[in-house]
């Protein structure tokens, strides 16, 4: 083992590969572990980029941005391995509840790049259940093919090793996703981690030029006649085991939305880390000054990941200020 590192990252789901890159951009010397824990969400999660989430049907704040950052990032890890793991495919949301349709109406004043009126004529094998609405700019991240890509590239500069540490000296990044609720590094963070369960599902008649949302799950291509689908959310057991109870819950779900035949393949599950507020928190971890905290990303670290970094990487390189709203010193309650 090398002696000689700059900074240490404990664990490697999108938070720890983001902070990686954006180290090893800057020239500093990496030490990286990865224990493939169960329960990490990060190779479960379908990757998605959307604009507009939750029945209000807020655009995300600063999603062009936030987008922007994203595509630029991934697409020069494409350049850089050879494999392809992001797809800028549209979204067709489905509103059916009352308070969906109501919040309808108070979208004229949205772009028309984040949301637009459906239209159906390319999509089909499911059910029409209200008006649709459609998001151009929607993304998916194959996050298994963006993950194993940059830890192979990455080993070519840095250690990298699946394993757990016993113990740490000099700089780290924690990135340990749900597990950080469970140690008293950042003890004033309220923490309300979610288990999440997907399926993959066979469907030769189902046509999905994007990420179809309706009934409140999502259904997305993966690859020929294959599409991810999920998610269900669970607060009581947080590990890695898929279960009996999500898997028919998806399968009703789908029922009602599907009207072609389809058989389920294959289920996944992993714990998203989900900090009170559903904002992602960065920043040092006080009261020591060379360990920092990427987490509480959720079910949105594909968009979020590759812009935070790059503030956390400027306070670990350059002392320099991370944006308050995600520093880790203004989101713990005074005591």
């Amino acid at each position: 083992m090398k002696a000689s590192v700059d900074v240490s990252i404990v664990g490697f789901g999108l938070a720890g590969a983001a902070i990686a890159w954006a180290l090893h951009e800057r020239g500093l010397r990496l030490r990286v572990f990865d224990a493939n824990l169960d329960g990490a969400s990060s190779k479960v999660a379908a990757g998605l980029i959307t604009p507009v989430t939750g029945k209000k049907l807020k655009p995300e704040s600063n999603f062009l941005e936030l987008r922007k950052g994203a595509v630029a990032h991934y697409r020069s890890i494409e350049r850089l391995t050879g494999l392809p793991c992001l797809f800028e495919r549209p979204a067709l949301r489905m509103l059916e509840s009352e308070r969906e349709l109501a919040a309808l109406d108070r979208t004229t004043e949205t772009p028309l790049e984040l949301m637009q009126q459906g239209d159906t004529s390319d999509w089909s094998g499911f059910r029409t259940l209200g008006p649709a609405l459609l998001m151009p700019l929607a993304a998916r991240l194959d996050t298994r093919a963006y993950l194993d890509a940059s830890w192979q590239a990455l080993s070519e500069s840095h250690e990298m090793l699946h394993t757990t540490p016993d113990d740490i000296a000099g700089p780290v990044v924690w990135c340990c996703g749900f597990r950080e609720s469970l140690v008293d590094r950042a003890p004033k963070l309220q923490w309300r981690p979610a288990k999440g369960e997907i399926v993959l599902i066979h469907a030769d008649r189902l046509r999905l030029p994007g990420t179809l949302h309706a009934r409140g799950i999502w259904i997305t291509p993966d690859s020929d006649g294959q599409f991810l689908a999920g998610a269900t959310y669970s607060w009581d057991v947080l590990d890695g085991h898929p279960t009996k109870e999500a898997r028919e819950q998806l399968r009703r779900t789908l029922d009602a939305v599907l009207e072609t035949p389809y058989t389920i393949t294959r289920q996944r599950a992993g714990v998203r880390p989900i900090v009170q507020g559903r904002k992602p928190v960065i920043g040092r971890l006080t009261p020591s000054p060379t360990q920092w905290i990427f987490n509480g990303l959720g079910s949105k670290g594909s968009l979020y990941a590759p812009g935070l970094c790059e503030f956390l990487a400027e306070q670990i390189v350059n002392d320099r200020e991370v944006p308050a709203r995600f520093d880790y010193r203004h989101r713990i309650d005074d005591p």
